[in-house]
């Protein structure tokens, strides 16, 4: 059916619902019952038309769609991550945490920013990423959020490829959404994530990398990650942040 066809179709199903009414109206010959009935039976019912605009600013067409964002990890190419932030509350000023997960592996990084500017979000993942191999930085997802806007430093600087959500649509990159999900059994909306210690930060992320998980058959993404990057022929010095040795620190 076409898309006229369907709107004069919703128009005249609930148009007939009003008349419909009018039998249990009747029993109430008050003026005002019945210029509530006239006018919800003879007004025509506004539809929408199909929205047609561009998404917003963030028309990422060189670079790729994303619809088929998490296949279970034994399908998804290696190394591919989805990014997201964590907001806190705003009385605790602007800081916030961007959460990276790598999709194969479900290896977890997180790190705090002080604004949630589209600059300073992607200052701090070429921190992170900057260090590793090329081979192992090759492409990263995003939603449609401003402060992804910048998405073209990566490809400048790092050559890395970034791709997003369709709109309205975060759902697509559901790696990093249900990461965002488990912390915050572990950091709640009401932290202060500005006053949290780097430790602390780090020790979340530990315990979510050494925890097995039943999508990996119940082996640790730490472990996924590393037996990837060998099969891989890569290496981790520990300058980048990735971390494969747990960090020192009590949980």
């Amino acid at each position: 059916m076409s898309a006229s066809g369907a709107r004069i179709a919703l128009r005249t199903t609930l148009r007939d619902r009003c008349k419909s009414r009018a039998i249990a109206l009747m029993a109430f010959p008050d003026a005002c019952s019945r210029r509530i009935l006239n006018t919800v039976s003879n007004t025509s019912i506004p539809i929408s038309p199909p929205d047609t605009r561009q998404a917003n600013s963030l028309d990422h067409r060189d670079e790729g769609s994303l619809f088929d964002a998490d296949h279970p990890a034994t399908g998804v190419p290696f190394p591919r991550r989805s990014t997201d932030l964590v907001i806190f509350r705003k009385q605790f000023g602007k800081s916030n945490l961007t959460s990276m997960v790598e999709r194969k592996s479900r290896f977890v990084m997180l790190w705090r920013n002080p604004s949630r500017t589209s600059a300073g979000v992607m200052a701090g993942i070429e921190a992170k990423l900057a260090p590793l191999p090329s081979s192992l930085r090759q492409s990263i997802t995003f939603d449609r959020g401003t402060e992804f806007a910048a998405y073209g430093t990566l490809r400048s600087r790092m050559g890395m490829a970034s791709y997003f959500c369709e709109p309205r649509s975060p759902w697509q990159k559901g790696g990093v959404e249900n990461l965002n999900g488990r912390l915050r059994r572990f950091l709640p909306l009401d932290v202060d994530i500005a006053a949290l210690p780097v430790d602390a930060i780090e020790a979340v992320s530990a315990r979510l990398n050494d925890t097995p998980r039943k999508c990996l058959e119940y082996r640790t993404p730490r472990e996924v990650l590393a037996e990837t990057m060998a099969v891989h022929g890569a290496k981790d010095d520990g300058s980048s942040g990735v971390g494969l040795a747990p960090p020192r620190m009590k949980w």
